[in-house]
């Protein structure tokens, strides 16, 4: 499995609530450069890094991140 974020929700609920990238990346205990690829879709992150920042946004995982199958190369 693949988390994804979904972006424009994550931003939203994140301006919302008045916090920048640094505040979110702060409360999160995450590096805000991490926050800010998860942002833009860039990167994937952990089950781990997914719990942390939608523990700090007080929201639930299904309203900012989806889960993908990850694409199989067998034939």
């Amino acid at each position: 499995m693949i988390i994804k974020a979904k972006t424009k929700e994550l931003v939203s609920i994140r301006i919302r609530q008045g916090l920048s990238r640094h505040a979110l990346s702060q409360k999160a205990g995450l590096n805000k450069y991490a926050v800010a690829r998860i942002e833009k879709g860039l990167n994937s992150p952990s089950p781990k890094t997914a719990k942390a920042i939608s523990d700090a946004l007080g929201c639930n995982f299904e309203e900012i991140f989806i889960l993908l199958e990850e694409a199989s190369n067998a034939s």
